[in-house]
């Protein structure tokens, strides 16, 4: 074979092996850089589920602003603002909370007349064409802003109506019509900045029955609703990590064809390559937009890239070879570490579910109880807030048993299991077996009405009629509960208020059963 053959051969050996290390060396670019999006796509669904708790933190905060005028008739403008600035010291991005009753034309002059009684000149105002406020035209009815706080300043707000303009009235009358929480797209409340994105959060107040259309209409006296600073909560809610994104967008996507930027943050020109969902509140649906800071690739990517490009023109045999059997042996291994992997996951699924869950009520049971009571007494004693729990028997379950048999006895613990469960029905309420006919209901930020909570629990089971023919109290199945509320701090043992709660079981008992006690 002649030189020029042999040197031929050999170039183009060379050649084909740089060809492949550079092929080698971009794969590795493009692997590292998959590692990054795929750490900084975990941040953003991280944020995103901070923005959902942060926004549930502040449903949880007008939901006990609710709770003032659902244990009152008649709430001044006082107690009003007392709780609302409580709850405002906890909760940085709320900018405030309104009391936003309905009033009819021919009630306009004396809800005014109020109005004067705690700020001179006060009257019914809208937005007027040209800027500022002018009185609000006359209307078949308003949603006028009687309690305001902080007022100091946010005084205008006084009297706003928020019937003069379609988004805010039908945010209302939703809430009213479905006795829910409503969440309106963003809005601009009066003399508000512009640079300033808030949303509205509304929950009705009733005085009567709601259990129709009709009956919520009738009975319906207004609404409080908390005004969300946006820019505040993502600030609340991300966390130093916040250092990768480059821009970030908040989305309300709530209608298919007409998507409203509620929050733009960075580079106005990228529109965000990174999507994740937040979990709808109120009614409404948001997304998260977001891109990476381009220089963290700078930052997270080695040199490896171009060690190999390097190493590999002299080396490319040894590193085929070893690349090769590398890449073969990671294959079995990621193999074999996917089925240990899921073989694992469905051991822990099953593991957890039966850890937490009582097998024949499908409630939690007592030993995640425990837990989640622990957490709310830690979060309670850090809020300052009050906890409420109750103890729940089933009267004279043992001689149900001894009556119609252990099968029986078993539906009837399910059938007081699901009634106390669609009784106790917030977010953030617990409601456990806790014994053999015993149930644990732990009720966080709950005093005034945890009485009414177990009362409606106590007539639940009652309608269920099931047939107790044993029973010395009653033709049907009944319970006795127990109730007991305090605000936790560090020199009180969590388990006092267990003990308080079963004091007050026992006291129900001994005054006859089917009752509620309040313990002390």
């Amino acid at each position: 074979m002649s030189t020029s053959k042999k040197n031929f051969i050999g170039i183009a050996g060379i050649l084909s092996g740089f060809l492949f290390t550079v092929l080698v060396s971009l794969q590795l670019h493009l692997v590292q850089r998959q590692s990054i999006d795929q750490d900084f796509t975990a941040q953003v669904k991280t944020h995103a589920r901070s923005i959902q708790r942060e926004m549930e933190l502040n449903v949880e905060a007008l939901y006990s602003l609710k709770g003032l005028f659902d244990g009152s008739e008649d709430v001044t403008a006082e107690e009003f603002r007392l709780a609302a600035s409580t709850l405002l010291f906890r909760h940085g991005d709320i900018l405030s909370f309104e009391w936003i009753p309905l009033v009819s034309h021919e009630n306009r002059a004396l809800v005014e007349a109020e109005l004067r009684q705690r700020v001179p000149q006060a009257v019914f105002t809208e937005p007027a064409p040209s800027g500022g406020l002018v009185e609000a035209g006359s209307r078949e009815f308003y949603f006028p802003s009687a309690y305001v706080e902080p007022i100091d300043d946010r005084m205008h707000h006084l009297g706003f109506d928020h019937a003069f303009e379609p988004t805010r009235r039908d945010l209302l009358i939703r809430s009213r019509d479905n006795d829910a929480l409503s969440l309106s797209s963003k809005i601009l409340m009066p003399n508000q900045a512009d640079g300033v994105n808030s949303v509205l959060l509304t929950l009705p107040i009733y005085k009567g029955p709601t259990t129709t259309l009709g009956q919520r209409r009738d009975s319906f006296m207004g609404a409080v609703a908390a005004q969300v600073d946006l820019q505040q909560l993502i600030r609340t809610a991300l966390d130093a990590s916040e250092r990768w994104i480059d821009s970030y967008e908040i989305l309300d996507v709530t209608e298919d064809d007409d998507h409203t930027t509620l929050l733009h943050f960075g580079n106005p020109e990228r529109k965000g390559a990174f999507t994740q969902s937040i979990r709808a509140i109120g009614g409404r649906s948001w997304v998260m937009q977001a891109d990476i800071d381009p220089e963290i690739y700078l930052y997270r990517q080695t040199f490896m890239p171009v060690l190999v490009l390097v190493a590999g023109t002299g080396l490319f045999g040894i590193l085929a070879f070893t690349l090769y059997q590398s890449s073969r042996q990671n294959k079995l291994i990621e193999a074999e570490v996917i089925e240990r992997t899921h073989s694992l996951d469905e051991a822990n699924k099953k593991l957890s579910q039966l850890s937490t869950t009582d097998d024949l009520t499908g409630l939690q049971n007592r030993r995640s109880a425990d837990n989640n009571f622990r957490i709310e007494w830690q979060r309670h004693i850090r809020d300052g807030a009050k906890l409420s729990v109750m103890m729940i028997d089933i009267d004279y379950f043992k001689h149900y048993n001894d009556t119609y048999g252990h099968l029986a006895g078993d539906q009837c613990l399910k059938a007081v299991a699901n009634s106390l469960d669609a009784e106790i029905n917030r977010p953030a309420d617990t409601i456990a077996r806790y014994g053999g006919e015993e149930f644990l209901a732990i009720l966080p930020n709950t005093a005034e009405d945890s009485e009414t909570v177990a009362e409606r629990c106590r007539s639940s089971v009652e309608r269920l009629r099931i047939a107790h023919e044993r029973s010395t109290i009653s033709d049907y199945v009944t319970i006795s509960i127990g109730v007991a509320t305090m605000v936790p701090d560090k020199t009180i043992d969590m388990m006092d208020l267990i003990e308080m709660a079963d004091r007050a079981l026992y006291e129900a008992k001994a005054q006859g059963r089917n009752r509620v006690c309040m313990g002390s």
